[in-house]
């Protein structure tokens, strides 16, 4: 009785929350004036004026952190010559100034 209690409990946190991989924290120029964030993880987007037809909720992109590297190291190689910091940090993507920041979300969501 016990062991089918602790297998259901086990199954119900699986289905509630499921297990992600940590995604690498990227960096390509902390001292940067601006930031890119290359979001990696899903993102509930509303309120823009280019999703007028409602929320999104963009899906992570279920990406390995090899893959995840890859796409960040071919950005960051092609915003070199700006005093731009891309980043997969969430947390440097707030410190940025509002007007200062932008977020990319890499999703398989397409609608």
């Amino acid at each position: 009785m016990k062991s089918s209690f602790f297998f259901l409990l086990i199954a119900a946190l699986l289905l509630f929350f499921p297990a992600t991989a940590q995604l690498p924290t990227l960096n390509s120029f902390t001292a940067a004036n601006a930031t890119v964030f290359i979001d990696f993880d899903g993102h509930y987007v509303s309120g823009t004026a280019w999703n007028m037809d409602g929320p999104i909720n963009a899906a992570p992109a279920g990406y390995d952190a090899g893959v995840i590297n890859e796409i960040f190291s071919r950005v960051a190689e092609d915003f070199r010559p700006f005093n731009l910091n891309i980043t997969t940090d969430s947390t440097q993507y707030w410190l940025a100034p509002k007007n200062k920041r932008m977020r990319i979300i890499v999703t398989p969501t397409s609608q």
